[in-house]
């Protein structure tokens, strides 16, 4: 117990920054299912943690993202339409320092749907309860790379899913892609 409780200080001493984070996502849907779509202009905002020294670390983050896509056209859809989803999404990243100003990062996440709406009927989805046709939690990776200029950390990353977006049988098969720049205060 006291190894481990000096081993958690020296990482507070190595440095642990916490910090709040904000950005805007260009997200759209990948796979067999999409026939064409554009980027839904999506917010993103919450808190980060690092954990360990600046050459290598742990990074999480517990954000609030919205994801989707402008008029989707999917599989079996008649007209096109705009798919809106809200997660709550967990980031484990493990973060490389490359010098003193630089890092690159990636790692899992995991992300729980709040909220799901579409302007125009889905394939296999009750429009009453689109929500409820989103499959509950999705994974996928998260790879990006960061600058830091003092107290903030500038970032872009690309986060792709790696499950279906419906669980809905005859629901069309999708999953999300973002490209994301973020500013990061740290304290």
């Amino acid at each position: 117990m006291k190894t481990a409780l000096i081993s958690l200080t020296s990482l507070f001493v190595a440095g642990c920054p916490i910090g709040i984070t904000a950005g805007v996502g260009y997200n759209d849907f990948e796979g067999s299912g999409v026939v064409s779509d554009s980027r839904l202009e999506g917010e993103r905002a919450g808190g980060l943690l690092v954990l360990g020294p600046q050459k290598i670390a742990f990074m999480g983050e517990a954000l609030y993202v919205r994801k989707g896509a402008d008029n989707a056209f999917l599989t079996g859809m008649a007209t096109a339409a705009d798919i809106e989803l809200q997660y709550v999404q967990l980031n484990y990243m493990v973060k490389l320092g490359m010098g003193k100003h630089f890092s690159v990062f990636t790692g899992p996440y995991t992300a729980f749907v709040t909220d799901a709406k579409a302007s125009g009927p889905i394939p296999g989805v009750n429009p009453a309860d689109v929500t409820g046709a989103v499959d509950d939690v999705e994974s996928g990776w998260v790879v990006g790379g960061g600058l830091k200029l003092a107290m903030f950390i500038l970032d872009f990353r690309w986060e792709f899913g790696l499950t279906s977006v419906f669980d809905s049988p005859g629901a069309p098969d999708i999953e999300n892609s973002a490209l994301s720049f973020n500013l990061s205060l740290k304290f």
